[in-house]
């Protein structure tokens, strides 16, 4: 195990049961990760939970209160508890003009 996979993992003891959650990522975060989904296997027990994991393990430097998150097809807070397979969309909120 190399040191990110080790930080992901410490990161990701701090709450919940192990579970599997598809994330998908626009706009910044997709150009970070170099891929638009995957599938995590997670501790989290909250969007904001996830995001600080995939921040740690790919260097985010955006803060988790700047960004959108949607489970399902719906917006939702932040601190909603995550379930088994649950689709979480991280995306940053954009103007038009």
């Amino acid at each position: 195990m190399n040191r990110t996979e080790e930080n992901w993992t410490e990161n990701s003891r701090s709450s919940g049961s192990e579970k599997t959650v598809e994330t998908i990522y626009f706009g910044p975060l997709r150009e970070k990760t170099g891929r638009d989904r995957e599938a995590l296997v997670t501790l989290a027990s909250t969007p904001r939970e996830l995001y600080r994991e995939i921040a740690a393990r790919y260097g985010f430097e955006e803060r988790v209160d700047e960004i959108r998150v949607a489970v399902g097809e719906e917006f939702c807070d932040l601190d909603r508890r995550l379930e088994p397979d649950d689709t979480v969309v991280f995306l940053f909120p954009f103007g038009g003009g």
